[in-house]
């Protein structure tokens, strides 16, 4: 523990140490490179700590050696040490890798040194992504660290994929060289991510937890729970955007796309409704992502495939009665799946509640009782719980922050009695239990605060900053360390003077805050140390019984100046700071809550949530998107990586499509089926001339890609493609004949011929002649059994030759 406390504290030290640097580039710790090097050993030393106490050697310990072993891996003080510090320190150095980015493109010219940049080390990185892939594949510890984990792959791993695909266009040399040093470091991100998503996973038998992949254990302990983030979707999402995706586990889209009916009698393609519209500043503002990272993502999404179908087996081996009885229990929910889907079901209507409440609060808290998630009548409790626990399922900071400052309604001059949720009264239950949530125990005023505006962005009406802050100092002024009850003693003993003293002070280092981090404001114009002391030192006998010390208002305002407090954002949109991990590790919990599910029935909830982010993927591989909000047509994005876009589209395709079938999961099967015959381009498009339909199917590997697909997979599972699916298939059959680009021998009946020899010349004369003269011949009309079974004379052809044109094709489109 000691060693491992020594190592922790100097890589925050090294971390803290690398910011500080002077114009020749050395601070007080050393040069940057000594810097790396120094936090690159600390990295190296702290897993093979890890491997001591909580590793599995090949050799089983005994005596001794094993009684020591599990007291390191039992010692409560060390699994505080790992969760509160390390991770906390793996995080913060893997986030301060792209922090400086933008600051450098904007401060540099192409000729600067990029490498010179802080925390840029690849070897920093390297280490810090194998001590989190050691953390993850060590039982005993990632037991432990659920919390933890949650925070580390939203805000490190998705944000690491969120900011690829946002990256600039290289419009300068400056920003060229932030996107070289970007990519290197991406591009060994998200080799631990693949390594994690793919590999991973304990051996403790076929029917037990620990034969469970990444994703399902991720699934389970954070997408099914109210409280925590979607881990598992949120992966998949962003592994399907930097993939060339647009859509979300339910299907909503962020560009437009088309996506047919599988329920439609006309089986005509119809466009899918999206949210949003086509945004081509969405796509010029931002580079395409490089070829060599989207094959990582690909890599990485095709890995958490086959590790959750990997065991799987298919209904097409079981015999007939089995493959009765499984469709018999397919119709039967079992409580463990049911509870699952209750859960994410849950889960589900508090996003579309947080959406609806970032519009309009009052229309969230509505669908939350109209679903009984609230209770009716609504309580401020509940009301203040779910803008605390809110932020996981997507809670605006700005939307929450307006509501706690918002002044209330008067039920007496009311016309109609509003909803109690608008009532004046409520908004200040609320806000005060709001802040009781807070644990501002034992810790100063200041860090208090940082936590507290953490957790939302503060409105800028000075009326509802004045109504939030005086809730904040009610709440702070009995607990933090300069209340009566802390060490500082600071405040007087009587709550009202303590709270008009926190809410003075609180009030004044939000003033200093902006006034230093301001760049609006002329440097010699800034509030000087001294300022802030004589505004702070006395507040007068009314509040204060003694004046608070120089020394400490002192250390406030250098806190204030070296560090800005700042409202970022959650999860992969923002960066975690030491305060904002203080109140989320307040609510740390453990994997093992979840674990009593067949394996079955989580893969069959995931499927459900994978199938639609990864068909988005198997577009953008493919190239495709809508040509047109009308027809419902899709073509080719760009011709830059064919060959590569064409493999990695069939090997997705391929390995859902089983998993699907494997699963029993037909209606998800033949959704996936359908579109992938759409991809072909062979479907739809009839507006087109024959030769222009001839060259996009000849000069695209995709779509020649996503036609070997569907007539594979109607080979292998006939019997689960449907009527729709065998219509989809002849329809591409058929374009391919009209199009006179399918060979004789491209097709061959695999069950015995119905038609002799003589009369299957006659059948495909019929179909293939094409240069006959529309003529009707004097020859007697023959009938179907002649046709079918022969007459032995060549005089029996068809009757009638009808002349195909470029626009009509034999059977009728």
């Amino acid at each position: 523990r000691q060693i491992l406390g020594f190592l922790i504290d100097q890589l925050l030290t090294l971390s803290k140490g690398s910011g500080d640097r002077s114009g020749s580039g050395t601070t007080w710790y050393g040069s940057l490179s000594d810097i790396q090097e120094k936090k690159a050993l600390c990295l190296r030393l702290i897993q093979s700590c890890l491997k001591t106490g909580w590793g599995e050697s090949d050799i089983t310990p005994s005596g001794a050696a094993e009684s020591v072993t599990t007291a390191i891996a039992d010692d409560k003080a060390t699994l505080v040490l790992i969760e509160d510090d390390l991770c906390l320190a793996l995080l913060t150095t893997g986030q301060a890798v792209w922090a400086h980015l933008d600051e450098f493109a904007q401060s540099s010219t192409s000729s600067g040194d990029i490498l010179g940049s802080p925390g840029t080390s690849l070897e920093v990185l390297s280490e810090v992504c194998a001590t989190l892939s050691l953390l993850w594949s060590l039982p005993r510890l990632r037991s432990r660290l659920c919390s933890q984990f949650e925070s580390i792959f939203s805000g490190f791993y998705q944000r690491a994929l969120s900011l690829l695909r946002r990256r600039p266009l290289p419009e300068d040399g400056a920003v060229y060289q932030a996107n070289v040093l970007f990519d290197s470091q991406v591009e060994v991100i998200l080799e631990s991510l693949v390594d994690i998503l793919s590999l991973h996973g304990m051996k403790n038998g076929p029917k037990s937890v620990g034969s469970m992949s990444t994703l399902e254990e991720l699934f389970l302990a954070y997408d099914c729970s109210p409280k925590e983030s979607d881990v598992a979707s949120g992966l998949l999402v962003e592994l399907s955007r930097c993939c060339g995706g647009n859509v979300d586990e339910d299907g909503e889209s962020i560009l437009p796309s088309m996506s047919p009916s599988r329920t439609g009698s006309s089986g005509q393609q119809t466009p899918t409704s999206q949210k949003g519209g086509f945004s081509p500043t969405f796509i010029t503002r931002h580079r395409p992502v490089p070829d060599h990272l989207k094959e990582l993502c690909f890599e990485a999404l095709l890995g958490c495939l086959r590790r959750l179908f990997h065991g799987v087996e298919p209904l097409s081996s079981l015999d007939e009665e089995k493959k009765e009885d499984s469709h018999e229990d397919n119709k039967v929910t079992s409580p463990a799946t049911k509870g699952l889907r209750d859960a994410k079901n849950h889960k589900r209507l508090l996003h579309h509640a947080a959406r609806l409440f970032n519009e309009k609060p009052k229309k969230g808290f509505q669908h939350l009782v109209d679903h009984g998630i609230l209770p009716n009548p609504v309580t401020p409790h509940s009301v203040a719980a779910f803008l605390r626990t809110g932020l996981v399922v997507g809670l605006d900071k700005a939307a929450v922050g307006q509501y706690l400052g918002e002044i209330g309604k008067d039920a007496a001059k009311a016309e109609k009695p509003p909803p109690v949720w608008e009532l004046d009264w409520f908004h200040k239950e609320v806000l005060t239990m709001y802040c009781s949530s807070f644990g501002f125990e034992n810790q100063s005023l200041l860090d208090s605060l940082r936590m507290f505006l953490a957790a939302f962005r503060l409105p800028g009406e000075a009326q509802m900053i004045d109504r939030i802050l005086q809730g904040f100092s009610e709440s702070v002024g009995r607990v933090c360390e300069e209340s009566v009850n802390g060490s500082l003693k600071l405040f007087s003993s009587d709550e009202k003077r303590a709270a008009d003293a926190a809410y003075l002070l609180s009030f004044s280092i939000i003033m200093l805050n902006t006034d230093l981090h301001n760049e609006n404001i002329r440097p010699d114009r800034k509030m000087k140390v001294i300022d802030f002391v004589r505004n702070n030192k006395n507040y007068g006998k009314e509040i204060s019984d003694k004046d608070l010390p120089v020394e400490y208002l002192e250390a406030i305002y250098k806190k204030i100046k070296e560090e800005q407090i700042r409202t970022l954002g959650e999860g992969a949109d923002g960066s975690m700071t030491v305060e904002r991990w203080k109140d989320v590790m307040k609510n740390t919990s453990s994997f093992h809550t979840r674990h009593l599910h067949d394996t079955k029935d989580v893969k069959e909830l995931l499927i459900e949530s994978a199938w639609q982010p990864v068909l988005s993927a198997m577009s953008g591989l493919w190239g495709m998107i809508p040509t047109g909000v009308d027809n419902g047509d899709f073509d080719i994005q760009d011709q830059n990586g064919t060959l590569q876009g064409a493999r990695f589209g069939i090997d997705l395709a391929n390995e859902i499509l089983s998993g699907a079938s494997n699963l029993g999961r037909h209606d998800i099967f033949q959704d996936l089926f359908i579109n992938v015959c759409y991809m072909s381009g062979l479907l739809g498009n009839y507006n087109m001339s024959t030769e222009e339909r001839t060259y996009c199917f000849v000069d695209s590997l995709e779509r020649q890609g996503a036609l070997i697909v569907a007539i594979n997979t109607a080979v292998e599972n006939g019997d689960m493609i449907g009527l729709d699916g065998w219509k989809y298939i002849w329809g591409m059959i058929f374009e391919l004949r009209d199009l006179q680009i399918l060979s004789g021998k491209s097709l061959k009946e695999s069950d015995p011929d119905l038609l002799t020899a003589e009369a299957r010349i006659e059948f495909s004369r019929r179909l293939m002649q094409m240069d006959e003269p529309d003529v009707i011949r004097d020859t007697p009309r023959k009938g179907i059994m002649s046709l079918v079974f022969g007459t032995g004379s060549s005089e029996n052809l068809p009757n009638q030759i009808t002349r195909r044109g470029s626009q009509q094709s034999l059977h009728g489109k």
